[in-house]
């Protein structure tokens, strides 16, 4: 029995000719497990959630509560937030320019988020003042984001 090439090689400098296999539908065809598994993993991250411009307008408004507003004492400020309010200010003003989920960013948002939420600040009457969302939109937002952490394994340890 003679087996022919799977794979016909194109003249120097042409594209392939008809029928030529590519190195990549080789391997899928030697190895579809791996192709879905790359396919399932591109697929996964196109449908990513992503933050809506209003969304990080809202985190802005977070962070600047957070530097600048009432919700929070000095003295606890580095221990509730693990981040000094002069650290959380310039992540605040580099957000939402920076495009990444850089670990500090990722601190900044979620103990921001969080400690607005959770922590007995007190402070419920000044919320409207310094954030354009109610405490539940910032909560689906606060949810929303940890989705998008998980999904590009940028969750805060």
């Amino acid at each position: 029995m003679v087996l022919k090439p799977l794979v016909r090689k194109g003249r120097e400098g042409s594209s392939p000719s008809p029928g030529t296999i590519s190195p990549r539908s080789l391997e899928n065809h030697l190895n579809p497990r791996e192709s879905a598994e790359r396919i399932l993993k591109s697929a996964m991250k196109s449908q990513e959630p992503k933050l809506t411009d209003q969304e990080r307008g809202v985190i802005e408004d977070c962070l600047r509560a957070a530097v600048s507003g009432p919700f929070f004492p000095e003295e606890e400020f580095h221990t509730i937030f693990g981040l000094t309010r002069d650290e959380l200010t310039a992540l605040s003003h580099r957000w939402p320019k920076s495009a990444n989920w850089e670990p500090q960013m990722v601190l900044a948002v979620n103990n921001t988020l969080n400690n607005l939420l959770g922590y007995p600040h007190r402070e419920e009457k000044s919320w409207p003042k310094f954030i354009s969302a109610s405490p539940e939109a910032v909560a689906d937002l606060y949810a929303k984001c940890r989705k998008i952490w998980d999904a590009s394994g940028a969750s805060p340890k």
